[in-house]
């Protein structure tokens, strides 16, 4: 298990490091908490720290507030490089970090989008700067950089983040430069450990706890029962086998069965904003079909979805012109639509962490609701949170 693996810190923490970058700013105390457990590892040597923190807890605030505090570990190293494997995670990054530092000049490094040698702080996308032989992070002088930021850290160990780190020679925990990684969960769906990379969970605090201090919604279930033996389904990666769970779950009957509970459902709790997640593509498709047949204002979007439609689709959902978002794997991480009211776990898991990252979803504080409805499928709940 992974919270063997790390050493944590348990340490109060009573030092005066923090002055808001903007006067109508203000963290949270948690978050605040976390800020000073970061900067007293690091002036207790520890180069590769992580953070956990649930879904909805901040965590782009939290590194965003942090970077001009992270002091240097030699005079040249005074830029901050922030890593993260989807487009929506760069801009909102960069967005946020540009508010919170007003007199640091950020850049985004993403597609046709490039860096300046003048940038104080870099927001860049994974997959451009291993792209064409790493042509793109030849760019980077390593010796200007105090530290690498990996947003979503759970993802770290995979051989694409691995690259950059090493190119940063911050392998070791002797690393000349700071990695601080940020997630809702230290565990990954398919087991790997993040021991490589990080020496120390330095702040931690999970769903459970933040639900039970109010600082996100709370929740209420429901379970739906399928006429599907989810035992007879093969697995794969710690987790149902996403070719056979689709066939089991896309046949006309099991679509129409699922549709017709939701509707039920949704009349008796009277969902606003219910945000579904699917098996894969076809699934997807045919669900959110066979909800507009039933009356419902139904959408989707896929990792096929062109950025245009998905930027409009997602738009009227949070505006409530969209009763209904299905999707497949897009909006499990990274993802800030607080007017979701329900959720629908249209795709049943094994996988704790798969598990967490959806319903974490729909837990951020809104002023139009007191808690998240959580449909389960076939007792996926059972997994645990």
């Amino acid at each position: 298990m992974l919270r063997n693996v790390f050493k944590r810190s348990n340490s109060s923490f009573t030092s005066s490091y923090l002055t808001p970058q903007m006067s109508n700013f203000k963290l949270r105390d948690y978050q605040e908490v976390a800020v000073k457990s970061v900067l007293e590892a690091v002036d207790q040597g520890i180069r590769r720290q992580a953070v956990v923190l649930a879904t909805g807890g901040g965590k782009t605030m939290v590194f965003s507030y942090l970077i001009p505090f992270i002091k240097s570990t030699s005079p040249t190293r005074h830029k901050t490089l922030v890593l993260a494997h989807r487009e929506e995670l760069v801009n909102h990054a960069a967005q946020t970090i540009r508010n919170l530092n007003p007199h640091l000049k950020v850049g985004i490094d993403k597609a046709k989008q490039r860096m300046s040698d003048d940038d104080d702080v870099v927001v860049a996308s994974v997959s451009t700067l291993v792209y064409n032989k790493l042509a793109r992070l030849q760019r980077y002088d390593k010796n200007e950089f105090k530290a690498i930021i990996l947003d979503e850290c759970h993802h770290a160990v995979a051989t694409t983040w691995n690259k950059i780190i090493d190119y940063f020679d911050a392998t070791t925990p002797e690393s000349p430069v700071y990695v601080l990684g940020f997630t809702a969960t230290m565990e990954r769906y398919d087991g790997k450990p993040l021991g490589v990379v990080f020496d120390k969970i330095v702040f931690e605090r999970n769903l459970v706890e933040m639900i039970k201090n109010k600082d996100l919604a709370d929740i209420k279930f429901s379970t739906i029962e399928l006429d599907v033996d989810l035992k007879a389904i093969k697995e794969s990666n710690n987790d149902f086998d996403t070719e056979s769970l689709a066939d089991a779950l896309t046949s006309s009957h099991t679509i129409l069965q699922v549709a017709l509970a939701y509707k039920r459902l949704r009349e008796k709790f009277n969902f606003k904003s219910t945000l579904v997640f699917c098996i894969n593509i076809d699934h997807c498709r045919t669900l959110c079909a066979e909800l507009q047949k039933q009356g419902i204002n139904a959408q989707y979007v896929t990792g096929l979805t062109n950025k245009t439609e998905r930027a409009e689709i997602l738009a009227d959902f949070k505006s409530g012109e969209i009763a209904v978002l299905c999707n497949v794997s897009v909006f499990t991480e990274g993802t800030d639509i607080p007017n979701i009211d329900s959720l629908f776990l249209g795709r049943p898991t094994k996988s704790r962490p798969l598990l967490v990252q959806m319903i974490g979803r729909g837990l951020r504080l809104h002023e139009k609701k007191t808690h998240c409805h959580v449909i389960d499928i076939a007792s996926t709940m059972s997994t645990g949170i």
